[in-house]
């Protein structure tokens, strides 16, 4: 029997993309579906909030749709932000919010909290913002000392 060790978590995002690879099929008679979300997208753009739900049994094609979106807006200036719920997360609500910062700032699982801060500051800008956020109390967040300078 095959036996199998987890090393560390996917750098996939999703489990569509797992799944399913870089490698799509061709989308098939959603045409009504992606010219409804086009247009959404359009007002959103001009300045209309909206809020699109894609609801569904499993296997009908929400994934799929949301990956034809993409690639149909792939040359518009956009951010797209995807956030995941976990099993193995229930206990903290926050999870698809960290997961996600972690992800844009490349975190790898060994960084050490140092590494980690230079990551964000080149997402968050100056040093001085990120610094202030990972030691605004008189005790380092992570090595516990009192008016700690360096992690």
């Amino acid at each position: 029997m095959p036996a199998w060790q987890v090393l560390r978590s996917s750098v996939v995002a999703s489990r569509f993309e797992a799944l399913r690879g870089s490698t799509l099929s061709q989308l098939v008679g959603r045409d009504e579906e992606i010219d409804l979300l086009l247009r959404r997208w359009a007002r959103a753009k001009a300045g209309d909030g909206q809020v699109v739900l894609v609801s569904g049994e499993p296997g009908l094609g929400k994934s799929r749709i949301a990956a034809a979106l993409a690639e149909r807006l792939h040359a518009e200036p956009h951010i797209r932000l995807r956030y995941f719920c976990s099993p193995y997360h229930q206990d903290s609500a926050l999870f698809p919010f960290i997961d996600q910062l972690a992800r844009a700032a490349g975190f790898a699982r060994d960084d050490r909290p140092r590494t980690k801060l230079e990551k964000l500051e080149g997402l968050a800008g100056p040093r001085r913002a990120a610094k202030r956020m990972w030691h605004s109390s008189p005790i380092c967040c992570h090595c516990r000392v009192r008016n700690a300078t360096r992690c």
